[in-house]
């Protein structure tokens, strides 16, 4: 009997080591290699007549414009990119600082239009009609390689002042583009 007290205390210590220690303390692990996908960004390009760059709209000219004349023109904007975007015409500034210059500039109408201006006037659906130092809409939304027409219009007042006789200015046009979700 006194061996089997013995093996009994000598056994104790194990155990209470193996219950303290909670089980074999055994654990599993596996790895695996996950690959995201392709990211990449798109491409926003804004094309006004195929020009990347600065565009000189001469088909939009006129010498000698007189009261009550209107000179108009059509301006392709295109989606050159590979994303969606929406454009704008952001603002229009005039050039020239003598005082004819500016009485002309302060005269001319702006009417900018949907359509290629082979329409009567005041036929297209009207996008923006105001003074040309004003000038502000939201044009229309390109999927890439896509294209739209809008006409402008360019009109001397009716009652424009003397002042302006002799005036010459130019007007920038600034469009914006924002991708679309």
């Amino acid at each position: 009997m006194r061996n089997r007290v013995w093996l009994a205390l000598a056994g104790a210590p194990a155990a209470a080591a193996f219950l303290a220690a909670g089980g074999t303390g055994a654990l599993w692990q596996e790895a695996a290699m996950v690959e995201a996908g392709h990211i990449s960004s798109g491409k926003l390009e804004l094309l006004v007549d195929g020009q990347q760059e600065a565009y000189v709209f001469d088909a939009l000219s006129s010498a000698h414009l007189v009261p009550g004349a209107t000179t108009r023109a059509p301006l392709t904007i295109s989606n050159g990119g590979d994303a969606d975007l929406a454009y704008s015409l952001t603002g229009a500034a005039t050039a020239g600082t003598a005082d004819a210059d500016l009485a002309l500039a302060a005269a001319l109408q702006l009417d900018v239009t949907d359509g290629d201006c082979t329409g009567g006037i005041g036929t297209e659906p009207v996008l923006y009609s105001g003074p040309l130092a004003a000038a502000a809409f939201s044009g229309a939304a390109l999927a890439p390689s896509e294209t739209h027409t809008i006409c402008i219009s360019v009109t001397l007042a009716a009652d424009a002042p003397a002042a302006a006789a002799g005036g010459t200015t130019s007007a920038t046009f600034t469009f914006k583009a924002e991708q679309q979700p």
